[in-house]
């Protein structure tokens, strides 16, 4: 009997991440893997890569960034087409997911040129030299 609060779906889907930080420290690592399945609180994630409990990951999608937080770490099956590598099933609890972020972008960029339209000698720029 299924005892879960929310129910999960298979995805079986690539996916990229990055571990921003497991709370002590800014990590910044890439890590590579499959979304296993997903669920309306959390997600799934099998990979090479070991992943602190604690840790805040970015996925990026197509259209969407999830951010979230490593709530566990398991060994997990290896693969019989490299039965040597060993595998991580990583648990995900889901903090934030922004999505339309083209939207959002097309949104900015038409902003920036009505403001260069309106005010010709201005231009919205991003200072990244102080």
């Amino acid at each position: 009997m299924e005892r879960r609060a929310k129910l999960r779906f298979d995805a079986h889907q690539p996916l990229q991440a990055k571990v921003l930080g497991d709370g002590e420290q800014r990590l910044d690592q890439e890590i590579t893997g499959i979304l296993e399945n997903i669920s309306g609180s959390g997600l799934r994630i099998i990979s090479i890569n070991p992943v602190p409990v604690g840790a805040a990951i970015q996925i990026n999608l197509t259209d969407s960034i999830i951010l979230a937080e490593v709530r566990y770490l398991a060994d997990h099956e290896p693969s019989p087409l490299q039965p040597d590598v060993p595998l991580f099933a990583i648990g995900l609890e889901l903090k934030e997911i922004l999505s339309r972020m083209n939207q959002l972008a097309t949104l900015i960029n038409g902003f920036s040129e009505q403001v260069s339209e309106r005010w010709p000698p201005y231009r919205l720029a991003i200072v990244t030299d102080f």
